[in-house]
């Protein structure tokens, strides 16, 4: 049963930008739901032949890759984080891309060749992201501050797309038929919390997230999609716990958790390939995404 994630869709996609990578490209989206054999079910009714679509966080870019499945006739559901929409603040991982972004931009005034990619930059990320994900509130706030401070950034312009969704929004994914699934409160990390504490962050989203959508909220996404709740919260959970672990197997782990298979690369490199002239069917679950990336650097090549 594999449960397939991303994050999103961007009309005006980069593949030199380190926010857009968070993203796929709107259109190459489209096509991949086109190359499809058999429509995305529901999580919680995905078989072992089955597929089953998931999107994470509060973005518009999440809402809008939700209403293209819907449109296509897919299920699909999304994994919000209700404080994002409630006070309407971008995630601390969308201003820390986009810092990053302004950071590689400045190193090419002396380094035209300097990309997102280099090990400085990936490290640079690395070490803030894990400082900062255990944060919540207030002090997260600070800690981002403190970052942009010490690089000499002003807080970065968020694109709209990567801006989080309002209750307007909300309010129309219910509509289209998008199922609505619990992402935590906040997308802080859950390793960080005793249990008592992630059990309060993980209830008092799904109050919310029932209250606002009407909707059963019965299954719960791990923020980052790593850390493993501890055994009497995972007990306690009213449906299926989802990963999205590239260092575990994909798909069930265990009664009730299973990981979920990440195809943000997998849909630009699919993309890549028609553009560079290759087949459009996309390879199945055991290939991989690397399959696609190598065949199509030896069409490049030729």
């Amino acid at each position: 049963m594999p449960v397939h994630v991303f994050h999103g869709v961007l009309a005006d996609w980069k593949a030199d930008s380190r926010q857009d990578r968070l993203y796929v490209p709107r259109e190459a989206f489209s096509d991949f739901l086109d190359t499809l054999a058999s429509r995305y079910v529901p999580v919680e009714a995905c078989g072992p032949d089955d597929m089953a679509l998931t999107v994470d966080d509060s973005t518009m870019a999440a809402a809008a890759a939700c209403l293209l499945a819907r449109e296509r006739g897919h299920e699909v559901t999304l994994y919000l984080n209700p404080y994002q929409i409630v006070a309407r603040t971008p995630y601390f991982f969308t201003i820390l891309n986009l810092a990053i972004d302004r950071l590689v931009e400045r190193a090419r005034q002396t380094e035209p060749g300097a990309r997102w990619r280099a090990p400085r930059f990936m490290q640079l990320r690395q070490e803030v992201r894990a400082r900062l994900a255990p944060l919540q509130g207030q002090a997260l706030d600070a800690a981002v501050l403190a970052f942009l401070d010490e690089w000499q950034l002003d807080m970065p312009e968020v694109p709209p797309e990567a801006g989080p969704i309002d209750m307007q929004a909300l309010s129309g994914l219910v509509a289209a038929g998008v199922q609505i699934g619990n992402h935590g409160w906040s997308h802080a990390d859950i390793a960080a919390m005793s249990a008592e504490a992630l059990w309060d962050d993980i209830s008092r989203a799904q109050r919310w997230l029932m209250d606002a959508t009407g909707q059963r909220i019965d299954t719960f996404a791990v923020p980052f999609g790593i850390a493993i709740p501890p055994p009497e919260v995972l007990g306690r959970l009213p449906g299926i716990c989802m990963l999205v672990d590239g260092a575990r197997p994909i798909g069930e782990l265990a009664p009730g958790l299973v990981n979920r298979l990440d195809i943000t690369d997998r849909i630009v490199a699919g993309a890549r390939l028609r553009h560079a002239g290759g087949e459009t069917a996309l390879p199945d679950e055991k290939r991989g995404w690397r399959t696609i990336a190598a065949r199509l650097l030896r069409r490049l090549r030729a």
